[in-house]
This record gives structure tokens, C-alpha cells and sequence, in this order.
């Protein structure tokens, strides 16, 4: 049962909260957003407030850095550098009181440990609930992998209704292996040494197809450098040029001419090459393959008459399902 002076506490406070919430969340989610990341936050609820005070560590609400608190998963936790950038974004916005992270130095302890700010709101003439400046909180930022650890081992340890020792030690081992995962992702392929690389056809083909795109390209490239190489590869697959024949193909007079055509992508100038040399093998190979299409645009059709005949059961539709 819950104090009812802790509840009546609770209710004033939970409501300022939420206008507190309200102003940070935007400012948060964006940072998120623009790292490829994700965003959450919550108001600790009443009991959960009464299991931390009723422990005797707090003399009042106000001592109580997460009773609202934020969250930031990211592709990779920031290390160095990273943390360094992401500190400083934050600064723009927020004092930042504290910064903790690694609070364990035994090589054998594996605990939650994740990088934790302890954040106030910065003062604005934009903001104009002045108490909102009295309030303290808790960002936790994260990498993906770290965040699923903590999901799945929060019900089963740090909120668990019967404490076992089996419980934390595979929640122990469990974080262990998240570091080292995070490690190994975090060196990327100088986790290997030279001498362990590997031909690999596929990849070999893919990344010599987009050596020879790009060295002719003469626009914008798309970041996906893997994708604009399955893309190129399985064209030339469908218009049955092998690798040699491709790459005469791009300095031939028309290849030197679409290079130039800025009203196209790198994609689009590549099949229009490919159709204009290879029309009847890509059509006839398109059709012989399941869910295969065309996206053939205005664009397209307005630099290569061959484009305007490319039959519409391979095209892709722009128009809506039922339009």
C-alpha cells in the first residue's frame, strides 16, 4: 500500500513532470533521429518511487534523479570521441551535472554499466514555466545490443519477484558477451588480421562493379555502396554482359554521354546503358526471374527511346493499388 502523503506528494509532482517531459522529449528524439537511433522516456510511477524511498537513500522527492528519465539506443554505444560529440550536442541545450559510465574496475564483474548523464534543463526565453528548471534527470544512452540485454534481464534480476543466483550469474555471463560482441563490432574487419582475408566471388564481383561505377560516374553516389553492387551485379546478370564487356560498356561513346545526364541517378543511367545494349537478354531474363521489375521513370524515357518500350508486366507501377 501505497503513503497517501507519498501519493498526494506524487500526484503534484507527476504533473509537472509531464510538462517537463513534454519540453525535453522533442529535443532528445531529434538527436536520436538524426543518429539512426531511437528515442524513449517514462515518469517513474508511484510505486516504483515508494520501493527506492522506503530504502532510506533519499530525503526528499527531489533527490531522486530518475523519476523522469530518458533514453537513447544507438547503432553502437559512443565510446571516446563519440561521447565527446555527443556531450557537447547536449550542452546546447542541458547543464550537464554528471556523466558516469564504467563504475565497475573489477575485470571480473560484469554489471550494468551503461553510459548515464545526469541532465538539467538549460534556461530560454522560450521557456516559460521557470520551475521546470528545479528538475534533475536521467539519460541513458546505449547501443542496440546493450539495450536488448537490459530488456531481457530486467524482469528476470533487477525487478525480479524471487531473487536467484542462477538468475544474476547468467545475466553476468550474458553482459559479458555483450561486450565482446560490442568490441569485435566496434574494430570491424581489423578484427581480423590481413593474412585471414578471404576471396569470396560475390563480394569480389560486387565490390569490383562498384570500383568501376564510381570511377564513371560523374554525379552523386548513394551512401549503400552494397546495395548499389547487388543492384549492378544482378542487371548485368539479366543483361548477360560478364564483367569485361561492362566496363568497355561504360567508356563506350553513349556510357561517356550518360555520365553526364544530372536529371538521372548512378541506378538509372546504368539500365538505361544496359537496355540500350542488351534490350531482348533483359527483358527475356526479367521475365524468367519471380518478383523481378524494372523502374523505369520519365526521366529515363526522356534520354533513351529504348526505355519507352520496356514492356509494362516488368515494370515497376507508380500508380496506387486500385487507382
Amino acid at each position: 500500500m501505497i503513503p497517501s502523503q507519498l501519493s498526494s506528494t506524487y500526484t503534484t509532482l507527476a504533473h509537472e513532470m509531464q510538462a517537463f517531459k513534454e519540453r525535453v522529449d522533442p529535443i532528445l528524439k531529434a538527436y536520436a533521429e538524426e543518429q539512426e537511433g531511437q528515442y524513449s522516456s517514462r515518469v517513474k510511477t508511484v510505486d516504483s518511487i515508494f520501493d527506492k524511498v522506503v530504502l532510506g537513500n533519499y530525503q526528499r522527492l527531489a533527490d531522486i534523479e530518475d523519476i523522469f528519465a530518458a533514453t537513447i539506443v544507438l547503432p553502437s554505444a559512443p565510446i571516446g570521441n563519440a561521447i565527446r560529440a555527443l556531450t557537447e550536442s547536449l550542452s546546447g541545450h542541458f547543464s550537464v551535472h554528471e556523466i558516469r559510465s564504467n563504475r565497475t574496475r573489477r575485470p571480473t564483474e560484469f554489471i550494468y554499466d551503461d553510459l548515464h548523464y545526469i541532465l538539467s534543463l538549460k534556461d530560454s526565453p522560450l521557456l516559460l514555466n521557470k520551475r521546470l528548471l528545479a528538475f534533475s534527470f536521467e539519460l541513458q544512452v546505449k547501443s542496440y545490443l546493450q539495450h536488448g540485454w537490459a530488456k531481457a534481464t530486467h524482469n528476470t534480476v533487477y525487478k525480479a519477484s524471487i531473487e536467484s543466483w542462477r538468475a544474476s550469474r547468467v545475466a553476468a555471463q550474458t553482459r559479458a558477451a555483450v561486450e565482446m560482441v560490442e568490441a569485435a563490432l566496434g574494430s570491424g574487419e581489423s578484427l581480423l588480421p590481413d593474412e585471414a582475408d578471404q576471396r569470396f566471388k560475390t563480394i569480389d564481383d560486387r565490390v569490383a562493379v562498384v570500383g568501376h561505377l564510381l570511377e564513371w560516374w560523374r554525379g552523386e553516389v548513394p551512401d549503400n555502396r552494397r546495395r548499389l553492387g547487388v543492384f549492378a551485379v544482378n542487371c548485368l546478370k539479366m543483361a548477360n554482359l560478364p564483367l569485361e564487356g561492362f566496363e568497355a560498356l561504360l567508356h563506350s561513346e553513349r556510357g561517356e554521354t550518360l555520365q553526364h545526364v544530372r536529371s538521372l541517378s548512378v541506378q538509372q543511367a546504368f539500365l538505361v546503358l544496359l537496355l540500350e545494349n542488351s534490350f531482348d537478354s533483359m527483358v527475356r531474363n526479367v521475365r524468367r526471374e519471380e518478383h523481378q521489375y524494372l523502374l523505369i521513370t520519365s526521366e529515363m524515357e526522356a534520354v533513351s527511346e529504348t526505355c519507352m518500350n520496356v514492356p509494362a508486366d516488368i515494370r515497376f507501377i507508380f500508380t496506387p493499388e486500385g487507382a
